[in-house]
């Protein structure tokens, strides 16, 4: 583990390629009950890479996540986002729901996710 922490951190370096640190966009959206269309509060919203975040939707399903820090890597021909920022909802008697690659632009605007619809899970 802790070598390929270290490749990954000197690789882009020793291959001629500039890494720079750039802000991750944050999310916000809403986030409803599937079947019935109502808001759900206490979904947990967590962020993933690069820096771990959680925050719970209130009583009407918003959320927002803050933007963070991440890293872009510049190779010789092109840019390349090593960021992967995935976003999770997570909540007791649903389905959790991911989102991978929502932004890798590095803008700290939030990403609005919109309308996010969980399902009850199967018993």
């Amino acid at each position: 583990m802790r070598i390929s922490i270290l490749i990954i951190f000197f690789l882009p370096f020793l291959s001629g390629c500039v890494k720079q640190v750039v802000i991750v966009s944050g999310a916000t959206g809403r986030v409803f009950d599937a079947g019935s269309g109502r808001p759900l509060a206490g979904v947990s919203v967590v962020r993933h890479p690069p820096e771990r975040a959680v925050v719970t939707t209130k009583e009407d399903g918003i959320f927002l996540l803050q933007p963070a820090l991440g890293f872009r890597i510049q190779w010789p021909t092109k840019t390349l986002h090593c960021v992967t920022n995935r976003v999770e909802f997570m909540a007791d008697g649903y389905r959790s729901r991911v989102f991978t690659n929502i932004s890798l632009r590095g803008n700290s605007l939030p990403i609005d996710l919109k309308t996010i619809e969980l399902q009850h899970s199967q018993k």
